[in-house]
């Protein structure tokens, strides 16, 4: 009797020997995924640039789909102007290019005279091939247009079938034959197709041709800038500043002038809605300028 008693007791040991290391084990295995979880967490976000043509250290939020407002705690678009623009200089000179076109005037047709703009990603196709010596001034444009909050981003493709936006460059003939416009004094044209019924003043592709014969090399990097912001929604030449790029008589410039600039942040910030007219869209500049 008394060894089955030792025997037992011996027996009532060892379970709970094994039921207290079956706990350390639970406890050690629910500790490792709890560790996991949060190396996991804590592991900074390593995300691949777009194929922009870009260096990494340019692509930014908006080629992602993503608000650079939201995602980077960016102040309202009117606050990066420069300081050096007139604002109500401004305000006139965003209406008399926003509107119309080159070759519509104001008011000849009701379609021109509305706000337009991209509103989704733009992929770029060089039908030609870009010329290496023009290719910074390409890169820096994008560059640019992808650092304004409220542009949904721009990148290269190597596909056609995926741009909505091709560029061609060449000789004025070969320029002229492949955007399908009879101008014959030009050194760059831009045309866009937008929505006029349902989804009024969104530009869903676009064409820009640069001349590359027989003009000097700054000033097609000049007609770059000129025709690739045009082409997003800033169409109509004007008489006002003769310092921009939009002048009837632009001057060469090495740079995207600062009028221009704002221009182009006024026109993508999120306020600006396409299909706007001309009176809804000053009183948005007001507020956004002078409110």
């Amino acid at each position: 009797m008394r060894k089955t008693y030792i025997c037992i007791a011996i027996s009532v040991v060892l379970v709970v020997i094994c039921v207290l290391m079956g706990v350390r084990s639970i406890k050690e295995y629910s500790q490792g995924i709890d560790d996991a979880a949060a190396a996991t967490t804590a592991a900074p976000a390593s995300t691949a640039a777009p194929a922009t043509g870009l260096p990494a250290s340019q692509a930014t939020a908006s080629q992602t789909g993503a608000d650079p407002a939201e995602t980077t705690g960016a102040p309202t678009p009117a606050l990066f102007l420069p300081e050096e623009v007139d604002r109500n200089e401004l305000s006139g000179y965003f209406l008399d290019v926003a509107f119309g076109s080159e070759y519509v005037g104001d008011g000849d047709d009701a379609d021109h005279d509305v706000i337009r703009k991209f509103t989704v990603p733009v992929r770029c196709y060089f039908s030609d091939g870009c010329p290496e010596e023009l290719f910074g001034a390409v890169e820096s444009t994008f560059a640019f247009m992808n650092s304004v909050p409220g542009f949904p981003g721009i990148q290269l493709t190597n596909d056609p079938s995926e741009a909505n936006l091709t560029v061609y460059f060449g000789s004025k003939e070969h320029v002229r034959d492949a955007i399908g416009i009879t101008d014959e004094d030009f050194n760059g044209l831009n045309r866009f197709m937008w929505d006029n019924s349902v989804r009024m003043g969104e530009i869903f592709s676009g064409e820009v041709g640069i001349v590359t014969e027989e003009l000097s090399l700054e000033k097609q990097i000049s007609v770059i800038y000129e025709e690739l912001l045009q082409v997003m929604g800033l169409p109509h030449d004007s008489d006002l500043r003769a310092d921009s790029l939009f002048s009837i008589y632009p001057e060469i410039c090495p740079d995207i002038p600062e009028i221009d600039s704002a221009v182009f942040r006024l026109l993508y910030c999120p306020q600006i809605e396409p299909g706007m007219s001309r009176e809804e869209a000053q009183t948005v500049l007001s507020e956004l300028l002078f409110g």
